[in-house]
């Protein structure tokens, strides 16, 4: 509230230039504001303390969530280049993608977009009455060749709930408020610094920002490290430059909107396996003897 309402140069000039033209007695008395700001306006430096002041008390709340969504972009990049799951996830959209379109030129890819990830739940596929997507067939072959990875995956603190993490922040949002933090400070500290030589207490506030700008310069480092890192992903995700390139929030985003489907896809395929052993209990308790094999879906010849 002080910052908010600090007094500019000329209502400091006005306010001093008042007190020594007005007398104050008991019938002249000071308002309620110029009462409080007159003794303020005499502490010494009072604006550069007030401004050291209010750094020191919102910098754990400013810094701690870009230092965070840093940590959690920096995990994300990690895990989508390095996770097994991950890669045996699109090794089968991969396989499947080929599949569907056999037979002509896009058949043979070794690779895809980022963004049909996204797009493979418009992929309708049926068999046997039964419907659904590719994202679906996708869950099935990855349950059967990958037994127990898609569960890790999908479980709490898994793969999707640390893509997740880094969605939402901007990249660029993050470097600007954390340059706006380190000009706040490259403002300040050269004058704590020289007051601090006569004032102990600006002293200490002194090291207090330096401090401050030892953490933010880490992050600085950091944030550079994660560009490098992604520039890393986009090269192992063929991701071009230009105006298709999507920046590191959009990646996270497109690949936790595929997390999400696939997660939504597994529910499904466990809520059918569950009836069907209900399915074969009831069968049994009834003394009908039959066999039935699981049924296998494939996805039905649309181009993806």
């Amino acid at each position: 509230l002080l910052v908010l309402n600090e007094p500019s140069h000329e209502e400091i000039a006005m306010l001093q230039n008042a007190e020594i033209a007005h007398i104050v007695d008991e019938l002249n008395v000071w308002d309620a504001a110029e009462e409080f700001m007159l003794p303020f306006i005499k502490i010494p430096h009072f604006q550069l303390r007030l401004q050291v002041w209010n750094f020191e008390n919102t910098f754990k709340e400013l810094f701690h969530p870009l230092a965070a969504a840093e940590a959690a972009m920096t995990d994300a990049c990690n895990i989508m280049l390095t996770s097994r799951s991950v890669m045996h996830l699109l090794g089968l959209v991969l396989f499947a993608g080929n599949y569907l379109n056999g037979g002509t030129p896009r058949g043979r890819a070794d690779g895809f977009a980022i963004d049909t990830l996204t797009q493979i739940r418009n992929v309708k596929m049926s068999q046997r009455g039964e419907s659904g997507s590719l994202v679906d067939y996708i869950a099935e072959q990855m349950e059967e060749a990958y037994p127990s990875e898609l569960p890790a995956l999908l479980a709490p603190g898994g793969d999707m709930e640390r893509i997740k993490k880094a969605v939402g922040p901007k990249f660029s949002e993050i470097q600007e408020e954390l340059r706006g933090l380190r000009g706040q400070v490259s403002r300040m500290l050269p004058r704590v610094h020289a007051l601090g030589t006569e004032d102990p207490v600006i002293a200490r506030h002194g090291e207090i920002l330096a401090m401050c700008a030892a953490e933010m310069e880490e992050l600085h480092v950091r944030l550079i490290k994660l560009e490098d890192l992604y520039e890393t992903l986009c090269v192992w995700y063929h991701v071009g430059d230009g105006e298709k390139k999507k920046s590191l929030d959009e990646f996270c985003m497109a690949f936790q909107e595929f997390l999400e489907d696939l997660g939504q896809a597994f529910k499904a395929l466990q809520q059918r396996e569950l009836a069907r052993r209900r399915q074969n209990q009831l069968t049994r308790r009834s003394g009908i003897r039959t066999r039935s094999a699981p049924v296998r879906r494939q996805p039905s010849q649309t181009s993806l």
